[in-house]
């Protein structure tokens, strides 16, 4: 027991953070929600990206304040929804068919933290661009489909919730992160995600 208590005393007495630049790559899981456009129904669809970030970290009093900057591409295409359409040019019954899938977005924002030995809670938050590409399908009952693609860049806002372990010159990191996207007259998308990353500080 004496043992234990000595080694997470050791843990969380280390050193937490030294000033310096930082960069680190990351995997996120998440779901897309309320995309309201078309007037089509807003269920939630979960997807997966890959990404890295870079920044540099400084101490003021009893704080870290790390201005930093990400990119990240989606790994999956995700299907909104399928919608049954009443005629399709006029002639036959039709579904209409819709996916979405983030293929870039990158941002820059700040997090702030509190160093606690090792570990180094934190909050953040970030603006960025995202670009999403669109199909829809439209499939009648004698069999012909119509395939048509869009492209469109929104803003995206991000506020997130996390911790970092670290270990040396290395840390791993955990947070949960909600961002907004908006663009136009569209309703907005929304996207809750956790994100598991590592890096390296210099």
């Amino acid at each position: 027991m004496k043992a234990l208590i000595s080694v997470v005393a050791a843990l969380v007495a280390s050193p937490a953070f030294a000033d310096g630049a930082y960069i680190g790559g990351f995997g996120s899981f998440g779901s897309y929600q309320a995309l309201g456009w078309r007037g089509g129904p807003n269920p939630q669809r979960s997807s997966t990206m890959l990404g890295g970030f870079a920044g540099y970290g400084f101490q003021a009093g009893g704080l870290i304040i790390s201005p930093e900057a990400r990119l990240h591409v989606g790994t999956n295409r995700q299907t909104q929804y399928d919608e049954n359409i009443p005629g399709f040019f006029g002639i036959r019954p039709a579904i209409y068919h819709y996916t979405l899938k983030e293929n870039l977005g990158a941002s820059a924002g700040v997090n702030v933290g509190a160093p606690l030995g090792r570990f180094t809670p934190y909050v953040g938050a970030s603006i960025g661009r995202s670009k999403f590409k669109f199909n829809s399908i439209y499939t009648n009952s004698g069999g012909y489909q119509l395939l048509l693609e869009d492209r469109y860049s929104f803003t995206n806002y991000s506020v997130r919730l996390g911790t970092e372990y670290n270990i040396d010159s290395y840390f791993l990191r955990a947070e949960i992160q909600h961002r907004w996207f908006r663009t136009g007259g569209w309703d907005p998308i929304h996207k809750t995600e956790a994100n598991i990353g590592l890096g390296v500080r210099f």
